[in-house]
């Protein structure tokens, strides 16, 4: 190994737990369930999240509710990345780097694009959604908890009064945002095919 980034890489494969899960992921052990949840049910970024070197975050509003929840049951079906998935993902990866130490070759572990999908509270209004029971996530949007969450005050805001400095179109109640598609790749080529799905 040549470089400074080999010789942390080599360190990182050698130890228990990795200085910097970029460099190889931690792998949760085998198993179907972790903690009496089924892997297969859980969005693989929410754990143990994606490895990925791309990521873009596609925002998006609902026009038509009905044609929404089609299309809903069918991207989570056949797009959606399970944490069961991501782990296989994962171990994937640290068998390919593993390999990659033990043979002094550079192969990249072919990782497919992976995605998920969250929604907004403002969403649940319009898909006629009820009360899950998430006091904080029922209030409404995250502006509200700005403050509380350390987001920087707008530069604007008038003297006493706390306004986050937002870009204005996440706070524009006209156009709400009623989710998020999250998209990652291992490869900016296959990153580019996957926006554009």
């Amino acid at each position: 190994m040549s470089s400074a980034r080999d010789a942390k890489y080599q360190r990182a494969l050698e130890s228990e737990t990795p200085e910097d899960r970029a460099v190889v992921p931690i792998v949760p052990p085998p198993g179907p369930d972790v903690i009496g949840v089924s892997l297969s049910t859980v969005q693989g970024d929410i754990f143990p999240t994606f490895p990925k070197k791309h990521e873009a975050f596609v925002f998006f509003t609902i026009q038509d509710a009905t044609a929404f929840r089609g299309c809903l049951g069918a991207f989570t079906e056949n797009w959606v990345t399970s944490s069961a998935q991501t782990i296989e993902y994962l171990q994937k990866i640290q068998r390919v780097r593993r390999d990659n130490i033990k043979n002094g070759t550079k192969v990249l572990a072919n990782i497919p694009n992976q995605f998920n999908i969250a929604l907004s509270r403002a969403s649940f209004d319009i898909l006629g959604i009820g009360n899950i029971k998430d006091k904080v996530f029922m209030a409404g949007p995250m502006v509200g908890g700005a403050e509380e969450l350390g987001d920087a005050p707008a530069s604007d805001a008038p003297p006493g009064k706390y306004v986050p400095g937002w870009e204005k179109y996440w706070m524009d109640a006209s156009s709400p945002i009623h989710g998020v598609v999250v998209i990652a790749s291992q490869d900016p080529h296959q990153f580019d095919e996957g926006i554009q799905l």
